[in-house]
């Protein structure tokens, strides 16, 4: 109410210190997208159960470290799971922070991805050991009347770090145009013009929620030193 009744930005600087401190390097940002629908595609899963199809991951190993980039996207319509898996625990490594925004989400997602594959499963939640989160950090310590109440990354993002930030005009922009993509890249009518469009669009869409959670943590970090 005050950021809104004075037009300025809330944060608080020692706070956002204390609740970064046991973060470590490296610092993988992981961020999934799934596909939940009403009838099961595959086997082992439920209505409305979400399986991930395609993720994103950047990596810097230490604060001034170039950034590393890993994607994976399943394009053909058998279950994505189990190429899905050894591909993540590569990507993640065993060692340093994932950052995830909404982490619950992608920890979740783990947690059912290790009942899927019991083999792997040891390997998987030692990933959700290493979860961090700067939606919390947000939440508590930052507020800007551009965020307009909402704390999603398409909101923040924006309103912290300029119109660059913005998912505006991006062929998917979302995750629900995300699922629809997939489903339809899976298809077997869609033709193979269409289906190099839709790689393209979502490989693109994915790595920008990485990249931006990249932005918003140095963003964070630079308050720190404020």
């Amino acid at each position: 109410v005050h950021c809104y009744k004075t037009n300025t930005r809330y944060i608080d600087h020692d706070n956002i210190k204390n609740m970064m401190q046991d973060w470590q390097y490296p610092l993988v940002y992981l961020d999934f997208e799934t596909i939940n629908p009403a009838i099961p595609r595959y086997d082992n899963c439920k209505p409305f159960s979400h399986t991930p199809f395609q993720f994103s991951v950047h990596i810097q190993a230490n604060p001034d470290a170039e950034l590393t980039h890993i994607e994976f996207l399943h394009t053909t319509d058998d279950d994505p799971r189990p190429t899905l898996i050894p591909a993540l625990l590569a990507a993640c490594g065993t060692e340093g922070s994932i950052v995830a925004y909404f982490s619950k989400f992608e920890s979740e997602r783990i947690s059912e991805l290790a009942e899927y594959a019991p083999e792997f499963a040891s390997a998987l939640l030692a990933l959700n050991e290493r979860m961090v989160d700067p939606l919390p950090i947000l939440r508590e310590c930052v507020y800007d009347n551009a965020f307009a109440g909402s704390f999603s990354l398409k909101s923040v993002a924006p309103a912290l770090l300029g119109e660059k930030s913005s998912y505006k005009g991006m062929a998917i922009s979302n995750g629900s145009e995300a699922q629809r993509g997939y489903t339809e890249l899976t298809a077997s009518k869609t033709n193979a013009e269409r289906k190099s469009f839709l790689i393209s669009a979502m490989l693109e869409y994915c790595k920008k929620d990485t990249l931006e959670m990249v932005m918003l943590v140095h963003w964070l970090q630079q308050q720190i030193k404020i």
